[in-house]
């Protein structure tokens, strides 16, 4: 019985970021009305989301001076045929993810790139950057960034090259590329103590926003408050 709940639960969310998926596969059709319920029971009254962005000075941070290996190499992707390769090699690496390959392409249809380390001609961590309009797609905000700032989102190291600090590595040479710029942004979820503490470690830790998401009574409540606090602040 946990097995069929837990089989529907990931119906749900697949069907809920791609709603095509109702139409292409009959048996879910039938699934309509419990979709319905698990909708309504999700949205009736939430715990709040916090979102908090980070803003950091480029200008002087420890992370330039990190000693980057020869054999790395970075790339940049803006066009999603370019890329397809890389977002289908994440997609097989998390099967149990959710992810809608419209909205990556959207990514690059509004002028989104994404940046690739290469270690030993393998793609082994990447990250997207924006340098227009920065969007937190999961509480749906999007702020306009001034030219001398730019947005880091959607981090993801490769299974294979983990733990062996390349996001620190990514992290440096972007940075030192993107030195036109004076600063960068940078989402931290609150829930994730984790990377609540890496970046903290990594002097990405100025919080200069907070976002806020829940649903009350099926509505959804979004809420944006400036603030200026540091990450330490939220280690537990």
């Amino acid at each position: 019985m946990n097995r069929i709940k837990e089989k529907i639960s990931e119906l749900y969310k697949e069907t809920k970021r791609n709603p095509e998926l109702i139409f292409k596969n009959p048996f879910n059709l039938l699934l309509i009305p419990v979709f319905f319920v698990i909708l309504i029971k999700n949205r009736w009254k939430t715990q709040t989301e916090f979102i908090f962005l980070t803003e950091t000075k480029i200008d002087g941070h420890p992370l330039l001076n990190r000693e980057i290996k020869p054999f790395y190499q970075i790339k940049k992707f803006f066009d999603y045929q370019l890329a397809n390769r890389i977002i289908e090699q994440r997609v097989k690496e998390e099967k149990g993810a959710v992810f809608n390959i419209e909205d990556i392409k959207k990514r690059f249809e509004r002028g989104d790139y994404m940046m690739v380390l290469f270690v030993n001609n393998l793609p082994a961590s990447y990250l997207f950057i924006s340098e227009k309009i920065a969007y937190f797609q999961q509480v749906n905000f999007k702020e306009v960034l001034d030219n001398d700032c730019f947005a880091i989102y959607d981090v993801y190291t490769f299974i294979d090259f983990r733990g062996k600090g390349l996001y620190e590595d990514l992290i440096s040479v972007v940075l030192n590329q993107m030195k036109k710029h004076d600063r960068f942004w940078l989402w931290v979820m609150q829930h994730n103590q984790i990377s609540v503490k890496v970046h903290h470690r990594l002097q990405i830790n100025r919080v200069i926003c907070i976002y806020e998401e829940n649903f009350r009574f099926g509505f959804r409540v979004l809420k944006k408050k400036n603030t200026n606090f540091l990450l330490s602040d939220l280690i537990s």
